[in-house]
Parts: structure tokens; sequence; C-alpha cells
């Protein structure tokens, strides 16, 4: 229990308004969209998919760094 509390601290401490918003949309539901900033996606299964659509979400250009590890891993790598 007392990591728990260590690891609330430390997101508060480095994400004052991000980190509250994201635990927040995670209790709503899998995808929640959220004004300002789009549609929030906290279902891993939901999150995989979407990322695995390319055709509809593109997650790389000309030269990026997501096109070359898609090049080198496979279409199934994640570059955040």
């Amino acid at each position: 229990m007392r990591h728990q509390f260590h690891d609330m601290v430390v997101n508060l401490a480095a994400h004052p308004l991000r980190w509250p918003l994201a635990r927040l949309t995670r209790r709503i539901g899998a995808a929640v969209y959220v004004p300002g900033v789009g549609v929030v996606i906290s279902g891993a299964e939901l999150a995989t998919e979407v990322m695995q659509r390319d055709r509809d979400f593109t997650k790389n250009g000309t030269g990026s760094i997501s096109a070359v590890i898609t090049q080198l891993v496979g279409p199934f790598a994640l570059v955040i």
C-alpha cells in the first residue's frame, strides 16, 4: 500500500493536471471524448485495435522514427 501512495505523490508532482484526468477517464470508460483534447482511450484492447488500423489512423510519415521502427520490427511495433 505504501508504494501506491508513493506512486500517486510522484505522478501528481510530475503531472498535476494530466494524471488526475487520466485516472478519471479510465474510471468512466474505455473511450472518452474530452473537449480540447480529443478521444482518450484507456482500454488496452481498444487501444491495440486503434493503433493497428493504419488505414484509418496514421502513426508514421516518411522518414519518421515510427517508419524506421516499423521497417525493422514489423507492423505491430509501437513507438511512444
